[in-house]
């Protein structure tokens, strides 16, 4: 699974800290930096203590980051969206942010289940012609290997709308909904479900973007944004 940008950099960067750490205070103990030394002939002088020490406040920093970081973005980006969303519905019913998140819910389960079809034109009405000559060439190999993507036990754990564009022409309008959640995906040959390539019974963890575009009165799926990154919500 393609991870966030920060979490792409910082494993290196922890792993970076943790050698360095290593060196001044040995593998045998992290923990007594005088008293352990595995590569070093000499106990850790007074500097090199305060060195060691702000190391390790810089990699709980980095770990505290990882875990957190990304969901305050998202937070923030939501109060944002949300006012945005209450000033062009002044003006426009079709922003309306619990009807657009709702709408999301479905289009993504229905989605899901044509994507295990390998055929988008039965959700035709919720997606855009774009949207279909980009994937479905991508399920058009799933056929041709006679290999289904198969999903199961999906939770959608929150949808969130984190940004939209009201333009004066309406045609220019979209936005875009995060959803976060986890399900069991996997693959298996057409001929037999019951022989998965893989773990079928392993939870996975996901994040995506729904882009939608407006098309008159209604919503229509442009692009799915996989494990978006920062620059996504823009």
């Amino acid at each position: 699974m393609k991870k966030h940008l920060s979490t792409r950099f910082l494993p290196t960067a922890l792993l970076l800290l943790f050698l360095i750490a290593c060196y001044y205070n040995g593998f045998s103990g992290l923990y007594g930096p005088t008293r352990y030394y595995s590569f070093r002939s000499k106990p850790l002088s007074e500097g090199e203590q305060k060195t060691l020490h702000v190391i390790y406040i810089i990699g709980l920093v980095l770990i505290a980051f990882v875990f957190f970081g990304f969901g305050i973005i998202v937070k923030r980006q939501v109060g944002r969206t949300r006012k945005k969303i209450q000033e062009a519905a002044k003006f426009d019913a079709m922003w309306n942010e619990e009807k657009m998140i709702a709408y999301a819910r479905e289009t993504y389960l229905k989605i899901q289940e044509a994507w295990t079809q390998r055929e988008l034109k039965q959700v035709n009405e919720l997606v855009t012609p774009h949207f279909i000559a980009r994937f479905q060439p991508l399920l058009n190999v799933y056929r041709q290997k006679r290999i289904v993507n198969l999903f199961e036990n999906i939770v959608l754990d929150k949808i969130s709308i984190v940004k939209i564009q009201d333009s004066a022409n309406d045609a220019e309008d979209s936005f875009k909904a995060y959803i976060k959640g986890s399900k069991n995906d996997y693959f298996a040959y057409d001929s037999d479900f019951t022989a998965p390539l893989g773990n079928s019974s392993e939870t996975v963890e996901f994040e995506e973007l729904y882009v939608f575009v407006r098309d008159g009165n209604m919503w229509k799926l442009d692009n799915i944004i996989n494990d978006p990154e920062k620059k996504d919500f823009r």
